[in-house]
């Protein structure tokens, strides 16, 4: 595995130095993450989804019929307790959101068959509820989206 290196999210900017290596998809981030950083004194970022412990059960959902793969998304107690268990230092905290539109998003995902119609009426409910934690929204007829992701860069 590559080492990881610093990862500099600013508002309105990405800036990658150096090799990197994205790591997801655990099924228990809690146990590795500490299995992720090599030596002392280097820098990682850990980056997620983050959502609220009362939008996450729903928006699981969604995410399991839009793709089958993704484990859960974690919130903000579940992230702080990961990033705890890591011994990183010198933590900096950023925010940002990925944008996207739905149908856009089903053809790049993996439903199973007949779950796209599901994941569709999941945002048009959204419209007006605010359930999923992801600012949906119209753009013209278009169904739109924010993912929001937490980014907290440190040393270990």
């Amino acid at each position: 595995m590559a080492a990881i290196q610093w990862l500099d999210v600013a508002p309105g900017a990405v800036r990658i130095n150096g090799p990197f290596t994205i790591c997801e998809g655990f099924a228990d981030p809690m146990h590795s993450a500490g299995d992720l950083f090599f030596w002392p004194g280097g820098r990682i970022a850990i980056a997620d989804v983050v959502q609220s412990p009362e939008k996450v059960e729903k928006y699981d959902r969604l995410e399991k019929l839009r793709d089958p793969s993704p484990v859960h998304a974690l919130t903000v107690p579940e992230i702080s307790t990961l990033v705890a268990a890591t011994g990183l230092s010198e933590i900096w905290v950023g925010r940002y959101k990925v944008e996207g539109e739905v149908e856009q998003q089903i053809r790049a995902s993996f439903p199973e068959p007949g779950d796209e119609d599901r994941v569709r009426a999941m945002f048009r409910d959204d419209l007006e509820q605010d359930c999923l934690g992801i600012d949906v929204h119209l753009e013209g007829d278009e169904i739109h989206f924010a993912v929001p992701v937490l980014c907290l860069p440190g040393r270990r």
